[in-house]
């Protein structure tokens, strides 16, 4: 046999091959024109000679099999197989073949190399190890015992983060922020919320810094945000106290345990009806007029200070047919929060009232009395509030600043504005007293027994600039004073 006909047939086949692995295009050069008769003879002389010359195939698959290794990946090592052996072929064998024998034209030969890559193939997967069925069985219990680990392990971390997280319902707080929501609440993930009633949430911090921050957010994003300062029953002086601070008095730290807003969430506030009805928010009354006793601190309603009870008597006196309703929100130093009155509010307004009393006062501004205030206002109930007794601008105190309130302040013997009283153009009304407390008391009694509040106005429409006084029920008031 001619060995460079063998060598030929064998390059044909090597590289038919390694067009079969790597998918080429068989068809590429069967559109060339003028070409069609010729490529059919010369094929049909192929073939015969390929018939002719079958143990050329034989010694190609020897070749193979000596240059072919047992791999993992035979086909990158076939295509190395098919390199070498072009690269052993004379120079001109190759160019013969690429110019004279297009592969195209071989199609019988690629049919009988398919059948040897199939052997090939064959050979090298006996050679590559087979998994028994234990060994796999075992690889994916070991697989399966992976991931039960992984969860546990991701289960383990969630918990401790939850831990974390978790705040003792006994922590106390003194830094807190009362917060009313537009809709149901929304406090942000790490703020901690202490106690909550409809859509209102005290929240408690850490230290001033958090408290501040959290402010401002709030006052950007809710209906509300006021610190939950301190407020004073308007029988002491509130001078230096300033409601915007955190609170310092008895009741200056709150938790999830006890707050007021979540005590008045789970009280149950009785309606006594509008006719008469006066809701005395202070330290707790216990008098003959006093129809029913709660309080937003927690435990009893108990007057452990004596100012409630001292006005529930005034109220008695001024208005023997007044029902009192005490809601205790200052604590046994007289002293109470803005959530501790914003709660006391919201009770009041459930008892179906007709009129809120709150003689008590701080320097600032509440935006959360405000609302409740408003609130109270807008279902036709009148809020009446002591202007407060530090002989300056009642529009620096809350709630005397609140435009929807009553505020009332003082007058002495000679219907001169007390030394002690606050004054300024918001105050409603003037009446004697030695305190502001008490006269806002007197004026809520006198509204409670059917008189207008315009009686008790000062400087009233159409009367002239002289000091005019007189009686009414042994109620003193005056058209115009001089401050």
């Amino acid at each position: 046999m001619n060995a460079n006909r063998v060598l030929k047939k064998i390059v044909i086949s090597t590289i038919a091959l390694f067009l079969s692995l790597s998918v080429l295009p068989l068809r590429i050069y069967a559109e060339e024109e003028n070409q069609v008769e010729e490529i059919t003879q010369e094929t049909e002389t192929i073939v015969e000679e390929t018939i002719e010359e079958a143990p050329a195939v034989e010694e190609v698959q020897e070749v193979v099999q000596e240059e072919t290794p047992s791999v993992e990946e035979p086909q990158v090592q076939a295509q190395e197989v098919v390199q070498e052996v072009v690269e052993a072929a004379p120079q001109e064998t190759v160019e013969e073949v690429a110019a004279g024998e297009p592969v195209v034209e071989v199609v019988e030969e690629v049919q009988a190399t398919e059948v040897l890559n199939e052997v090939v193939q064959e050979e090298v997967n006996a050679e590559v190890p087979q998994e028994t069925e234990a060994q796999v069985d075992q690889k994916e219990d070991e697989q399966e015992a992976e991931v039960i680990e992984e969860d546990t392990e991701a289960k383990e971390e969630t918990e401790e983060e939850t831990e974390d997280k978790e705040v003792d319902p006994n922590k106390q707080f003194k830094y807190r922020l009362i917060v009313g929501f537009y809709g149901a609440i929304n406090a942000r993930e790490d703020d901690v919320v202490l106690g909550d009633y409809g859509n209102v949430a005290l929240l408690g911090f850490d230290d001033a810094a958090k408290l501040n921050e959290a402010k401002a957010y709030y006052a950007a994003n809710a209906m509300f945000a006021s610190v939950d300062g301190t407020l004073s029953a308007s029988a002491n002086s509130s001078s230096g106290v300033n409601i915007d601070t955190p609170a310092s008095s008895a009741k200056d730290s709150a938790s999830m345990e006890d707050n007021p807003l979540s005590a008045a969430s789970e009280t149950y506030a009785v309606a006594v009806g509008a006719n008469s009805s006066i809701a005395l928010i202070d330290t707790g009354a216990s008098a003959a007029n006093v129809v029913n006793q709660l309080s937003v601190l927690g435990g009893s309603a108990y007057d452990d200070n004596g100012h409630g009870s001292m006005l529930a008597n005034v109220i008695a006196s001024e208005n023997p047919n007044a029902k009192v309703v005490s809601i205790k929100a200052l604590d046994a130093s007289g002293k109470g929060t803005v959530a501790s009155v914003y709660a006391a509010i919201k009770l009041a307004i459930n008892s179906n009232v007709g009129i809120i009393l709150c003689p008590f006062s701080s320097l600032g501004y509440s935006e959360a009395i405000r609302s409740v205030i408003r609130e109270a206002t807008g279902r036709g109930i009148k809020v009446v509030v002591s202007a407060g007794n530090d002989a300056q601008s009642s529009l620096n105190y809350c709630p005397a600043n609140v435009a929807e309130a009553i505020t009332v302040g003082a007058l002495n013997s000679d219907k001169e504005i007390a030394s002690f009283s606050n004054y300024g153009d918001n105050i409603d009304a003037w009446i004697e007293s030695d305190s502001t407390s008490v006269a806002s008391v007197k004026i809520a009694a006198a509204i409670s027994s059917g008189k207008q509040i315009d009686e008790f106005q000062i400087g009233a429409e159409g009367e002239d600039d002289e000091d005019l006084e007189f009686e009414t029920n042994e109620i003193k008031f005056v058209y115009d004073i001089k401050v």
